[in-house]
């Protein structure tokens, strides 16, 4: 994925690279902290990647469609979609918590993991988000909305 391709050419290209000490985080989907506060289930978060623990924990991205992608990643549907109404629904479900900074552990195997599906982490706490975050998000979003109402969309068709 775009995640590996990312290290790997680093390692390619012979550029000394090292990996963050701290485990991935996730940021909540609508309803996880009502439901379950000290499990979320949302979209791959990462922590500024400092090997001092006493140093704040400050978020350096957020890889997800269900947070950013303008195109209905549920549905596929990007001819006639209504990018208001998509860029509505992504600004009222931007996360406002996210797993702490926390060092790797071992996770429940798929067949103990409950009802959650691979995207939580369990038992992993929930800290609310910077205001800041939002707003980048909020800015983010507007953005792409505007963009996806410039463009001509065209469907394709892929034959498998």
């Amino acid at each position: 994925g775009d995640k590996e391709s990312f290290w790997l050419s680093f390692e390619l290209g012979q550029v000394p690279y090292a990996f963050s000490p701290w485990a991935a985080s996730v940021v909540a989907k609508p309803g996880d902290v009502p439901a379950h506060p000290d499990t979320l289930c949302g979209s791959l978060a990462q922590f500024v990647p400092t090997t001092n623990a006493n140093d704040p924990a400050v978020l350096l991205f957020v890889n997800g469609g269900d947070v950013i992608d303008i195109v209905d990643t549920g549905t596929g549907a990007s001819g006639g979609h209504d990018w208001d109404g998509r860029g509505a629904q992504l600004l009222a479900d931007i996360p406002h918590h996210v797993t702490p900074r926390h060092k790797r552990h071992p996770t429940p195997a798929f067949g103990f993991r409950g009802t959650y599906d691979q995207t939580c982490l369990i038992g992993d706490g929930a800290t609310a988000l910077d205001e800041s975050f939002h707003e980048l998000a909020s800015r983010r979003i507007r953005w792409a909305v505007d963009v996806a109402k410039r463009m001509e969309w065209q469907a394709t068709i892929v034959h498998t």
